[in-house]
């Protein structure tokens, strides 16, 4: 397992040792954002994704590791200044559906326009049932 999976799983603890200035602690939370970056952009470059997009993170680890999240941030930034952050407009399942779905129909991860007809298929779904 990477260290993302090992800060996931004691992201509180780790955390509160780092803000308690354990050196080592904040060393794990800087490098799981630097890797998490670092797949991150590697998955925009794969997919040929703009690099002014509002990208979405979500999880625990986001949610409880500030120092993690924030060098997360920091270092897609430096690779891709002009994207933005959004909180999630659904469970990130939905996301995992409608990359599914592009892939069936186009044998890629499609474009704005089989998104945006996806979306309008799936999307009193997704409100109803609150995903």
């Amino acid at each position: 397992p990477s260290i993302a999976y090992y800060t996931g799983t004691f992201c509180k603890t780790v955390e509160k040792a780092a803000k308690q200035g354990d050196k080592e602690a904040l060393e794990i939370l800087r490098s799981a954002g630097r890797e998490l970056a670092a797949q991150t952009v590697d998955m925009i470059k794969k997919h040929d994704l703009p690099g002014n997009m509002k990208l979405c993170v979500t999880g625990s680890v986001f949610t409880f590791c500030d120092i993690m999240r924030d060098n997360f941030l920091e270092n897609v930034k430096k690779t891709y200044s002009e994207i933005g952050f959004a909180p999630p407009e659904y469970l990130p399942v939905v996301g995992g559906v409608i990359y599914c779905l592009l892939k069936e129909k186009s044998g890629n991860a499609g474009n704005d326009n089989d998104i945006s007809e996806i979306m309008s298929r799936i999307e009193p779904t997704c409100r109803e049932y609150k995903i």
